[in-house]
This record gives structure tokens, sequence and C-alpha cells, in this order.
């Protein structure tokens, strides 16, 4: 799922699947705190980087829910 907050505070989302090993991969873009709410839902955290693109966070998950 790509999810894009920008300065106003919307969002928009869409989803896509890995077909190499059909893991979801989650593109986040928002604020710290989703952090918090993916490790809430379980999700491991593959990659970690910031973007200098209105300061935003990228990140990238597995979706590890069984």
């Amino acid at each position: 799922m790509r999810t894009d907050h920008d300065r106003a505070g919307t969002h928009h989302a869409s989803a896509t699947m890995h077909a190499a090993d059909d893991s979801v991969v989650f593109f986040v873009t928002a604020r710290p705190e989703i952090i918090d709410k993916v490790t809430e839902l379980n999700l491991s955290l593959v990659d970690y980087h910031w973007t200098d693109l209105y300061t935003r966070t990228t990140l990238d998950f597995s979706d590890t829910r069984p």
C-alpha cells in the first residue's frame, strides 16, 4: 500500500504485491508516529530512509501477519 500524506494531512493509498515472494510491501510517506502503528500491526521494517522532498519519510515494510 502506498500512502502519501501531504501538508494538508490528506492521503491516497493503493496496494501492490511482489510476485517473487507474494509479500506485501508498504511504502509509507507520513510522520514518524506511523512507525509505531506499523509495529503495532506486526509488520517488519525492511528499509527506512529519509527523503528530502517536503522532509517526508519513506518506509518499506513486508507484511508478516499470518
